[in-house]
């Protein structure tokens, strides 16, 4: 009777320690997907942000700044926005994001480093090239989100106390040095 009773505790406690590990990979499986569509869901909305001011753009070339103005405060994500017109006087015109958008006119995301008052920031970076009708590219606009705020929106979805986390581009790189006490994703 005792080595029945012993046998019964013991499949019942590798049964639960199934059951539990597999309802904690559960979870935190769920927890990283919401993680991931926020993060998808930020880069759609800076997307359709810029796509929206690209038409108005269209209409109205002569007010660069305002269109940047405009960008910027629609999308509470875009840190700055840039529209980089191709011409000899512009500063822009040979930065890699610039040249890669012209050369292949699609529109695309490129992971930039920005250096400000000897600071240097991480951003990933939406570039729409500005097509004439003759099919030719008459300039970039850039939309840049900062890294630490897709950190940020993956740090609230912490799917475990003793997680850790880092953004992870294409090239399996992680963008973020320090260590946050999330889980591991990865971005466009």
């Amino acid at each position: 009777v005792v080595l029945l009773l012993l046998v019964s505790l013991l499949i019942m406690l590798f049964v639960s320690h199934k059951v539990m590990k597999s309802d904690a990979l559960n979870r935190a499986s769920y927890s990283l997907e919401q993680a991931m569509t926020n993060i998808d869901n930020i880069l759609l909305s800076v997307e359709e942000t810029t796509g929206n001011t690209y038409f108005n753009f269209l209409l109205d070339n002569q007010k660069l700044q305002s269109h940047c103005r405009e960008i910027e405060a629609a999308n509470p994500y875009i840190k700055k926005c840039i529209i980089a017109l191709d011409a000899a006087k512009n500063p822009y015109r040979h930065q890699a994001w610039c040249k890669k958008t012209m050369e292949t006119k699609r529109a695309k995301w490129i992971k930039l480093l920005v250096d400000k008052d000897s600071i240097t920031e991480q951003y990933v970076s939406f570039c729409l090239p500005i097509m004439v009708p003759d099919g030719s590219v008459a300039g970039v606009m850039r939309a840049d989100v900062s890294l630490s705020v897709l950190s940020g929106v993956i740090a609230s979805a912490k799917p475990s106390p003793n997680s850790y986390c880092a953004l992870i581009d294409g090239d399996g790189i992680a963008q973020l040095q320090k260590q946050v006490p999330v889980c591991w994703t990865i971005y466009h």
